[in-house]
């Protein structure tokens, strides 16, 4: 009798749990693809679901042209794990606008007060994962150029001050080195928190640094369009592409590399 009520309660925490992801009918009018996954996946995380678990809690959530796809690839691939059916049914049901909207939103981000630096650089990577596949791209410099901009123009007034204070900017030639830097800069603002828990600069300011942000913030912005113009020209799963109401590129690994002979201008 207590193992059948403690089914009962599994399975009826186990529905709450699944009802917390919402409908997707395919209409991308009514939310796209890849907000949808990514409101789901953050339900998978919280709950710790394997990938089995959510490809059958996922495809729970379908219904309409979605779900028709879904009874269909299940036929077609009945033993399909969800490595394969995830980016099959985000490529079916991509579209234009939905990209256009990870775009700005990539171009917009910014760290939030009480969030770490890497937690905003993870952030930074999954939204550019969303938009752009380096599979098979042997030249990152683009990328390299546009999410460095992308985390000197959101990252926190202080450790972005700390940054120049310290003279890093000319030595960030990469992605990779703005990343180590952004996280040496927080580890110093730690160390040098008072009493309160409010952060302060080292004793050492300069009254330009004001002035310089706000020079080079338009400049970012100009050179972050120019970036990503480049970057929307190439489709690394295959050849050039136009895209069209029916047509976005999908996401990828997140690779971080050392392009020859790069060199920033901030």
């Amino acid at each position: 009798m207590a193992d059948a009520l403690q089914d009962l309660i599994t399975a009826l925490n186990r529905r709450e749990d699944i009802q917390a992801i919402s409908f997707f009918d395919g209409n991308a009018t009514d939310q796209y693809i890849s907000s949808w996954l990514s409101e789901a996946e953050a339900v998978a995380t919280i709950h710790n679901w394997n990938d089995d678990v959510k490809k059958q809690n996922f495809a729970s959530r379908l219904k309409g042209p979605a779900l028709k796809w879904h009874s269909h690839r299940t036929l077609a691939h009945p033993n399909e794990a969800y490595a394969a059916w995830k980016p099959a049914l985000k490529d079916h049901f991509k579209h234009t606008a939905d990209r256009d909207k990870q775009i700005q939103k990539l171009e917009n981000l910014t760290q939030k007060p009480n969030q770490p630096v890497r937690m905003f650089i993870d952030k930074i990577n999954t939204t550019y994962n969303a938009i752009y596949d380096d599979t098979g791209n042997t030249n990152l410099s683009f990328k390299d150029d546009l999410l460095v901009k992308i985390l000197l123009r959101g990252i926190l007034k202080p450790i972005k001050t700390l940054m120049v204070l310290n003279q890093m900017l000319p030595e960030v030639t990469t992605w990779y080195d703005a990343q180590r830097a952004a996280l040496r800069c927080e580890t110093t603002l730690y160390k040098t928190q008072t009493s309160n828990g409010v952060l302060e600069l080292p004793t050492f300011t300069s009254s330009n640094i004001d002035a310089l942000s706000a020079t080079t913030l338009q400049q970012q912005q100009k050179q972050i369009k120019e970036l990503q113009s480049k970057l929307n020209k190439i489709n690394f799963v295959g050849g050039v592409q136009e895209p069209t109401d029916d047509t976005i590129h999908n996401t990828g690994p997140n690779r971080l590399g050392r392009p020859p002979n790069s060199q920033f201008k901030f």
